[in-house]
């Protein structure tokens, strides 16, 4: 990555789950529970781009079009389904991928072992 670059996204893409169930009341939810009917809205699709340091930049276009979550996405809120963002050279990484979680379970482990040893 070059020293000029602040944000470098490549080929992001973002979907959600949109559910059809409607249901206003528990009754409806229980009786319609088995139409777990949903449709995956695309909002992000292959994005790349590059803002170098200094430079100012802007997000327009249209309702639903991705500016947003585009920025919930440069923020960690969420994490994109595919692609790499990098912020000042380190690549954000989801804390919810296979690796990650085991780090994390052994980072727990060592706390127990430690949290024991001082126990006896």
């Amino acid at each position: 990555m070059n020293q000029d670059v602040a944000i470098e996204v490549q080929h992001i893409s973002k979907s959600f789950k949109i559910s059809y169930d409607k249901s206003k009341t528990l009754k409806d939810k229980i009786i319609f529970a088995k139409k777990d009917k949903y449709e995956i809205h695309q909002v992000l699709d292959d994005v790349s781009f590059t803002i170098e340091k200094g430079e100012a930049v802007g997000l327009i276009g249209h309702n639903g079009c991705g500016k947003s979550t585009t920025l919930k996405l440069l923020t960690r809120i969420i994490y994109p389904d595919s692609g790499e963002i990098s912020i000042d050279g380190r690549k954000m990484e989801n804390p919810a991928t296979v690796e990650n979680v085991e780090k994390a379970d052994s980072a727990d482990m060592r706390e127990e072992k430690i949290n024991d040893y001082f126990k006896s």
